[in-house]
């Protein structure tokens, strides 16, 4: 069986690319292998939001076409241990 890796665009809140990166930690790289429960970054919400940007996070499967069924398996707020998407 051949394994396909699910490439992940994930945008931490709307137009926070203003921020230079203020208020995040971010713990991974692109190309960085993960898997569910990894810790991908920290950031101060509260400060984010204060600022004025909204914390809608887009969940991005950029190489979708490398599989027949993607399903979407929850929607707002998720913990790390809850499954967001399916792929087949």
């Amino acid at each position: 069986m051949l394994f396909r890796s699910v490439e992940l665009l994930l945008h931490m809140g709307i137009d926070t690319v203003q921020l230079n990166g203020q208020y995040f930690d971010v713990k991974v790289k692109d190309g960085d292998k993960v898997k569910q429960g990894d810790l991908l970054a920290v950031f101060d919400m509260e400060a984010i939001k204060g600022a004025g940007y909204r914390m809608v996070t887009p969940v991005i499967i950029t190489n979708t076409d490398d599989y027949s069924e993607i399903k979407l398996l929850a929607e707002g707020a998720v913990t790390k241990d809850d499954p967001v998407l399916s792929v087949k």
